[in-house]
């Protein structure tokens, strides 16, 4: 896969949550090193690159010592857990600026209402992240289903999407 290409994926069907991040190209870790002046000598500065093509995913930010990446399959570690439960689905995953931003997303089973006869809204659960520093790890369910970058953005602004957020520091992963 073109790590430059922003791509939201169907990966209906998937079984697990490690068989859809293989299908959209979500199996690799960040690689958090330190940023150097022109010198040589070391900033304090944090760059992050993809530990599979080593594409910097950082997009030209930086981060601080203490900000420590959620690895992807740490992350959606947690959705695994309601597809096992067999209350989730999994519908889509979506990989923005070459790995900078990632989701994955699944339909709540039993979760749809019609609104009108045939008229059907789904419910989903959501997970997102960014590596680049810009945003923090969310989960949840989201007021609709995002299918490309701005739609991802608008979710995480709207009003009626129920996400957590959690910060990227040391004791994330806890």
């Amino acid at each position: 896969m073109n790590p430059l290409i922003n791509a939201t994926t169907n990966v209906s069907g998937s079984s697990s949550v490690l068989e859809a991040m293989n299908k959209v190209g979500l199996n690799w870790t960040a690689v958090k090193e330190e940023l150097n002046f022109p010198d040589g000598s070391p900033s304090g500065a944090y760059g992050l690159r993809r530990s599979d093509n080593n594409f910097v995913i950082s997009r030209g930010r930086s981060v601080g010592p203490n900000w420590t990446p959620l690895q992807n399959a740490k992350k959606f570690e947690v959705f695994q857990k309601f597809v096992d439960a067999g209350k989730v689905s999994i519908d889509g995953a979506g990989i923005f600026h070459g790995g900078a931003v990632v989701f994955i997303i699944g339909k709540v089973i039993g979760g749809e209402s019609d609104i009108t006869p045939g008229d059907v809204i789904n419910q989903y659960l959501m997970v997102s992240d960014a590596f680049d520093g810009s945003k923090s790890v969310r989960f949840g369910a989201p007021a609709f289903r995002p299918f490309c970058e701005n739609a991802l953005a608008r979710v995480h602004r709207h009003k009626d999407s129920k996400l957590i957020r959690m910060r990227h520091s040391l004791d994330i992963e806890e």
